[in-house]
């Protein structure tokens, strides 16, 4: 990540959000790889990659996004991923959730579980 500005590098995440197509999950692992997204510190970036890597069908990614959201609070970035997590594997996502709910602040926690069709 050292070679590349992480602002640049979240404009182009968000860029391929916004693709009408889903990469495949090969080119969305490449896409991890070439800019070392996992090993970053920055959330946002991870969880932009993350994001795609959902949308993409990647599974490898799973370990990854389980262990983000088990130690980050925020909502702005635990919520959209576990909807997309439920979307892929909503027994995963509701099982993180549980093991980690007590973590997450009330109004984050109570959005969660509605998201995850809990409440």
């Amino acid at each position: 990540m050292e070679s590349f500005n992480s602002n640049q590098v979240l404009v182009f995440l968000q860029a391929v959000q916004n693709f009408l197509k889903p990469l495949s999950a090969e080119r969305s692992h490449l896409l991890g790889t070439t800019y070392n997204i996992i090993s970053s510190k920055n959330v946002e970036l991870k969880t932009a990659y993350y994001l795609i890597a959902l949308s993409a069908g990647d599974k490898s990614e799973l370990p990854g996004v389980v262990d983000l959201v088990g130690s980050v609070g925020r909502m702005k970035f635990v919520r959209p991923l576990y909807r997309k997590l439920k979307e892929i594997d909503s027994d995963l996502a509701v099982k993180t959730f549980e093991k980690n709910k007590d973590f997450y602040p009330s109004t984050t926690k109570n959005q969660l579980a509605k998201d995850l069709g809990l409440r």
